[in-house]
């Protein structure tokens, strides 16, 4: 079975988003919902954006049956 050029690639993403998740699990929720100036915003936001973008560019490469 041939491996899409892309697999590492997913892998790792899927490694590192999981990793960021349990780091940010031992935050408390002051933590996870405070502002920092020049960031993307909250620790909750920033996740909240990995997942649905994750969600985003992961659509294009559905299998269409």
């Amino acid at each position: 079975m041939n491996r899409h050029p892309l697999d590492d690639a997913f892998r790792h993403n899927v490694w590192a988003t999981v990793r960021l998740i349990d780091v940010c699990a031992a935050l408390t929720p002051a933590q996870l919902a405070a502002d920092v100036p020049g960031t993307y915003g909250s620790i909750h936001g920033t996740l909240h954006h990995i997942v649905d973008s994750d969600t985003w560019y992961l659509s294009f490469f559905r299998d269409e049956v």
